[in-house]
């Protein structure tokens, strides 16, 4: 039992210690967030200290709110849990881990999106991140469905900025619904810039 306690005191202690050393980290890009991951995690020795610190740093990446953190958890689930270096806590773990890091893989920041070929209101067929675009411009995708109160204020947002500002975008609004009316109704209302 004493040990028992001595592994709650030691769980405590790094629970502290790495979180003062994630919040330290946490302004800093994602390639020195990895580094720095692979460091804590390569330098503990002892096999339940290692086990106990890349679960602990893949948790916080996992639940963080900052836009591509995940990045981070999957290259510690890359690196460390999925060539074995490091067990998950069981199996379960290990394939929910797996599902995630291949589902969300090229969807992280910097990463190419797959082709996509949608249908224009028009009826026209757009093709997006098809790898004959060398424009060099970006694309903002924006998601919404015509009954959606926020969509509608981010689309009177957006109008007013695409309208008065000159950037280097390319706008593509893609309907999240399944009503034609709807859709039609909405791009003439909202989406006429």
């Amino acid at each position: 039992s004493s040990a028992q306690q001595l592994d709650s005191a030691k769980r405590v202690l790094l629970d502290g210690q790495l979180s003062e050393y994630v919040a330290a980290i946490e302004r800093a890009g994602a390639d020195v967030q990895k580094e720095e991951c692979d460091f804590l995690i390569g330098s503990s020795t002892d096999s339940l200290v290692r086990q106990y610190v890349a679960l602990r740093l893949y948790d916080h990446y996992m639940s963080s709110k900052v836009m591509g953190a995940e990045a981070v958890a999957i290259h510690i689930f890359d690196t460390w849990f999925l060539p074995g270096i490091v067990k998950m806590e069981s199996d379960m773990d290990l394939m929910t881990a797996r599902v995630y890091a291949d589902f969300n893989r090229q969807s992280l920041i910097g990463e190419k999106a797959p082709e996509l070929v949608m249908e224009s209101v028009d009826g026209s067929h757009v093709e997006l991140f098809t790898g004959t675009d060398k424009s060099g411009r970006y694309r903002v995708l924006f998601f919404y469905d015509a009954d959606c109160a926020k969509c509608k204020l981010e689309s009177i947002m957006l109008s007013n900025v695409l309208e008065t500002e000159d950037f280097p975008i390319d706008f593509v609004a893609i309907y999240a619904g399944d009503n034609r009316q709807k859709w039609d109704s909405y791009v003439e209302d909202r989406l006429s810039f």
